[in-house]
């Protein structure tokens, strides 16, 4: 399902991230989320032991980051740069302005959002009710669908 989040990034100046450049990272304060205008980005979760599991691979057009801002808690993962990415962050003002202006926006950012708690709660099934192989076959098909 594709979402035209273009009114995000009007009258903004994105800011370019250099691959491999951290653009969130996981237990600190969530006062935006981030729309990739362009580029490939990477999110994952960083265990304790210094282990890492990748939670998505984000194209241009795909919002990051959203499902810690809206529920203020700290962000449950961290996002990379996998290409240099030009990206937009949006605050609860900016939000606000958008869906006032947008209020059409406000339903497929739910939908959105929904989405990455979908997604999200599949990685916790994977994790805790699959055996390793069927574990290893889901992900491969995931990677595959990208």
């Amino acid at each position: 399902m594709a979402y035209h989040w273009a009114p995000l990034a009007e009258g903004q100046t994105p800011r370019i991230y250099a691959p491999g450049q951290l653009i969130y990272l996981q237990g600190t304060e969530a006062d935006v989320f981030y729309y990739l205008l362009s580029g490939k980005a990477r999110s994952y979760i960083s265990s304790a032991s210094g282990g890492e599991r990748v939670l998505a691979t984000h194209h241009s057009g795909d919002l990051m980051g959203e499902a810690s801002f809206f529920d203020a808690c700290p962000r449950v993962s961290s996002a990379v740069a996998v290409t240099e990415c030009r990206v937009v962050s949006v605050d609860r003002d900016r939000l606000d302005r958008i869906f006032r202006a947008h209020p059409s926006l406000a339903l497929p950012m739910l939908q959105y959002l929904a989405r990455t708690v979908r997604m999200l709660s599949s990685h916790v099934d994977n994790m805790s009710f699959l055996q390793a192989d069927r574990r290893v076959a889901r992900c491969l098909l995931t990677f595959q669908e990208e």
